[in-house]
């Protein structure tokens, strides 16, 4: 189930308010006022790397409360 639910992050924005596809778009416009690609971009990668991490520790912690075996 938590598999599904970062696959799901990773292909969409429906489930979050910021999704990967509006993280890129405003690195995009960034980049094109700033031109320092690599630091908004790496910023941007973090800022993912934040919310899919932060999502599996959460649903980790649900699976192993729920698990009763």
């Amino acid at each position: 189930m938590s598999n599904q639910l970062i696959i799901s992050l990773k292909d969409t924005s429906i489930l979050t308010i910021i999704g990967v596809a509006e993280i890129v778009r405003q690195a995009q416009q960034v980049v094109a006022s700033n031109f320092r690609a690599f630091e908004v971009y790496t910023t941007a990668a973090l800022l993912y790397f934040a919310m899919t991490l932060t999502i599996a520790l959460i649903l980790r912690g649900m699976e192993r409360r729920l698990n009763v075996g």
